[in-house]
């Protein structure tokens, strides 16, 4: 089974941020929500290590290309998946080939970039199969 591994190194009011590894090199970025205490919808998961899994979404014909992070502590339905900011989110992990800004409202914010072909990145090196993720902390 591959291992994916996130660490989280800066974090605000409004993102976290993260260095993506496979099996122990550094491939892409991360972009979540701060922590808030693993609310639903508003807060990243706890740090830890969880299987995930290929899934596709009915409701989201966008995320046609998503990964399932199963057994989130009081939690269902976290998932990697694209986006850019933190509007993109909704607690779930979203992957990119860079951090960047963005516009959103007149005002420029954090945000991952080429979100897409990240997420092809990731399944070409987990071989659309289930792989396991480690997140942690990390200082700078």
């Amino acid at each position: 089974m591959s291992t994916v591994r996130i660490e989280r190194y800066d974090s605000n009011n409004e993102r976290t941020l993260g260095r993506v590894f496979f099996d122990g090199a550094p491939k892409l970025v991360s972009y979540e929500l701060p922590w808030r205490n693993n609310q639903n919808n508003v807060s990243c998961i706890p740090t830890g290590t969880y299987k995930c899994t290929r899934h596709t979404s009915e409701s989201y014909p966008e995320r046609r290309l998503a990964y399932l992070v199963n057994n989130v502590p009081n939690r269902q339905g976290v998932l990697f998946h694209s986006g850019n900011t933190f509007k993109d989110t909704h607690g779930c992990i979203l992957l990119g080939a860079a951090i960047g800004s963005l516009q959103i409202d007149g005002k420029y914010v954090d945000a991952v970039l080429s979100s897409q072909a990240a997420m092809t990145v990731l399944d070409e090196f987990v071989k659309g199969k289930e792989f396991s993720l480690e997140i942690v902390n990390v200082a700078g």
